[in-house]
């Protein structure tokens, strides 16, 4: 199934609508559209996201009509079963999204009048789908033995209609034609079903509820037809879309390459490198379930195993596997790799869509801020007064001012770890950090850049005097350097940063994450002091959602809504060596 667009309300009007974006394989199918649009004609979300099912149903029809055309065009020999298969669930498709006509109804819901008003009854029409599929006798072999005659009778008007909708010809002498007919009933008994207890039952009719998997094949014999080529495997098909988006955004290509390259070799070595249309719905869900028994952290000798003989350690010495949390993100960067394949029509469906992580709800011991009592203490230890220093590394005077960058700034750790000097600057006389990917080894989460203006009081803790000792050019925090494996500068830094805090505020691992603490403090505080919402998001970098329209007035208005923010005890920074580092210093080494 097909990822559904979900219900976008239009900031102009405030009309709900609809969009799917055709893929551009797709495109000369559908009238050359780059994409189908269709108002909901409600301001009301309740009634969007009911209209939405139906109109969902449509578009997908729509694709999934578009996906068999280029399919037959691609393909200069005859039909083959797989694409007999596809036309007739297209079909099926297009049926589902017109149930609400009382006409198409009426074919898959018997409709009959009795002494109290109108009754629903579904087992006469249903049952004349299910005898045509029925075996009529047994040969000498004790196979079943059907009769294409019967089911062709019962299925000509859906099988010409289908045949047209798909404008494709197949002549009822034809083998594939008893598949079509064949599956056809299959459709008609599932749609009967599914219709009659939506209506009987008063519900409404849900995209889960119509788009059932088809009843148990009645397994007729067939002539054997030309089987589909084979699309490519998972392996070749994944570093296409890696190459691709190195091509697309060359500074996030390495995180986007490392976050789901473990995700794809974990599958090829749990299935073999498949072709993408050999990968099926039960393999998803056994890799879903293999995925939970991962380890969690794994020691260097255990990662070095293959996938599944990690797992068969994991379980052996009982060790701790990774939250469910984690495999729901893991499953869901797998399926988008198959949703881009489904996308440039290389498969019909997504069998990884549907397959889901019940994750259970877990609530918040504490909110993922800092509160005004645990910054005081945080800025009052001797991680900002020096006393706290790492023993085998040197990170430089990074220690004390990303953390109160991050403070008064809201940004994220990465953004102010890869600052380069040039990023800082003055602009109408008030100090600034840009925060852009001018080099190769920047980036920025939103792909947009901002100007974020400094809080006066970075200034008097010496931040000017902190720029003066920089070298004329690049980074600002030349300590810090880039990680091999995820191309941040912050790695390294964040996880002794991380561990220092957990200590000196008591935290517990896993409650909040200590660095972004800082972020979720620094909206808290905007929001407390009423600092509009579209000026926030110019600040942090959060996205305009549909606040986009109104844009922030001027620069001044971001100085001065920084200057209202809260004034935290930050002592000034005493610059000394790693070599002057105090006998009696806490640590805690990474």
């Amino acid at each position: 199934m097909a990822i559904m667009p979900n219900p976008k309300k239009d900031p102009k009007t405030g009309v709900y609508k609809i969009r799917q974006v055709i893929p551009p394989a797709l495109r000369p199918f559908v009238e050359g559209k780059g994409e189908l649009k269709r108002s909901l004609d409600t301001k009301d979300p309740q009634e969007a996201k009911a209209k939405a099912v139906e109109i969902n149903l449509e578009l997908q029809a729509i694709l999934a009509g578009a996906r068999n055309k280029l399919a037959l065009q691609e393909s200069k020999t005859q039909l083959t079963q797989s694409q007999v298969e596809q036309i007739a669930r297209t079909w099926r498709l297009r049926e589902v999204s017109r149930l609400r006509d009382p006409e198409t109804l009426e074919r898959y819901v018997l409709r009959e009048l009795d002494d109290d008003g109108v009754n629903y009854e579904y087992s006469s029409l249903a049952g004349f789908y299910s005898d045509a599929l029925e075996p009529i006798d047994v040969d000498s072999e004790g196979k079943e033995v059907y009769s294409s005659r019967r089911l062709h009778a019962a299925m000509r008007h859906f099988a010409e209609e289908c045949l047209a909708l798909a404008q494709v010809e197949l002549s009822p002498e034809d083998p594939l034609y008893t598949v079509l007919c064949d599956r056809l009933a299959q459709h008609c008994v599932a749609i009967c079903n599914t219709a009659f207890k939506a209506t009987h039952r008063q519900i409404d009719y849900g995209i889960e509820q119509l788009l059932v998997p088809p009843i148990h094949p009645a397994g007729i014999a067939v002539a054997t037809a030309p089987s589909a080529p084979d699309a490519p495997k998972i392996g070749e098909f994944f570093e296409k879309l890696a190459d691709e988006q190195g091509k697309i955004n060359p500074k996030g290509a390495i995180t986007w390459r490392r976050e789901r390259a473990a995700v794809v070799r974990r599958f090829i070595e749990a299935f073999g490198d498949l072709p993408l249309n050999h990968i099926t719905s039960s393999m998803c869900r056994e890799f879903r379930d293999q995925l939970k028994l991962t380890p969690y952290r794994p020691s260097k000798e255990i990662n070095q195993l293959p996938f599944k003989e990690q797992i068969d350690k994991a379980q052996q010495e009982g060790l701790k596997t990774i939250a469910l949390s984690r495999v729901e993100v893991l499953l869901h960067l797998f399926s988008g790799i198959l949703t881009r394949a489904q996308n440039d029509a290389l498969i019909s469906d997504n069998p990884c869509s549907s397959i889901k992580v019940e994750v259970p709800n877990v609530t918040r011991e504490r909110a993922p801020e800092f509160t005004d009592a645990e910054m005081n203490t945080l800025f009052d230890s001797g991680l900002f007064t020096g006393d706290i220093r790492p023993v085998r590394a040197n990170y430089g005077e990074a220690i004390y001012w990303v953390p109160v960058l991050l403070a008064y700034t809201g940004a994220r750790l990465e953004e102010i770890s890869q600052l380069f000097l040039r990023d800082v600057e003055q602009k109408d006389g008030q100090w600034v950090i840009h925060i852009r990917d001018w080099d190769e080894s920047q980036s920025v989460k939103t792909g947009k850049s901002r100007v974020v203006p400094l809080h006066p009081h970075l200034l008097e803790l010496g931040f000017e005097r902190f720029l003066a000792t920089r070298a004329t050019e690049g980074p600002l925090f030349s300590e810090l350097k880039v990680s091999k494996s995820t191309g941040r500068y912050s790695d390294k830094l964040g996880k002794w940063l991380g561990e220092q805090i957990r200590q000196i505020l008591g935290l517990k691992t896993g409650s909040i994450s200590p660095l972004h603490a800082f972020r979720h403090t620094f909206v808290t505080h905007m929001r407390d002091l009423d600092i509009r919402e579209d000026i926030q998001n110019a600040i942090t970098g959060h996205s305009q959602g549909t606040s986009v329209g109104r844009r922030y007035g001027s620069f001044r208005q971001l100085h001065n809504a920084i200057a209202k923010m809260p004034r935290w005890p930050v002592p000034v920074w005493n610059p000394f060596s790693v070599d002057d580092v105090p006998t009696a210093a806490a640590e805690v080494q990474s």
